[in-house]
């Protein structure tokens, strides 16, 4: 009896690490166009504390920016003279502030969405999550709160930890 619930129960982790064997090796820069085949988006969301119901804390967008900018994350940023112009959102922002960021030569963009209300951040949080599954966009996306921070996904995973430690760090 022992033997056979072992047996399934290695025969239920062996399939799963063969069903994410391909968002492994999608996951590791370099490796991503091995192999026939269509390459598999991996939806970049980190979080980065648990959210209780509500937001313990609202923040500005204006907060994060200004922190990004001390510990020297990004290169510039630009405030949106309407939104409406910018971005076609499905849902309300408070205010959306787009940045740069320099890496290997490159000018990778992200934006900083600021929200009122918690139906609004989920509406837009699961837009970039559709976009990015749909292969129409590719880019991590970090919570803090009332904040959802997006980042072209170029950006390797090495430098988004410093983005997910600065806004773990805020308080």
């Amino acid at each position: 009896m022992k033997k056979a619930s072992l047996s399934f129960l290695i025969m239920i982790l062996l399939t799963i690490i063969i069903y994410s064997l391909s968002d492994i090796v999608h996951a590791i820069p370099g490796l991503g166009n091995l192999g026939p085949g269509p390459r598999v988006r991996i939806n970049h969301v980190i979080r980065i504390a648990p959210r209780p119901p509500g937001w313990p804390q609202m923040w500005l967008a204006r907060e994060i920016i200004k922190s990004f900018n001390e510990h020297e994350l990004i290169e510039e940023s630009s405030a949106s003279e309407t939104e409406d112009e910018l971005f076609d959102f499905p849902a309300n922002t408070n205010d959306v502030i787009k940045f740069s960021v320099s890496f290997n030569k490159r000018k990778l963009k992200g934006c900083v969405l600021e929200f009122e209300k918690k139906k609004d951040f989920e509406t837009i949080q699961e837009h970039y999550l559709d976009l990015n599954k749909n292969n129409e966009l590719h880019t991590w996306s970090l919570v803090k709160d009332n904040i959802l921070v997006v980042i072209d996904g170029a950006m390797p995973y090495k430098e988004i930890q410093d983005y997910e430690a600065m806004l773990k760090d805020m308080k």
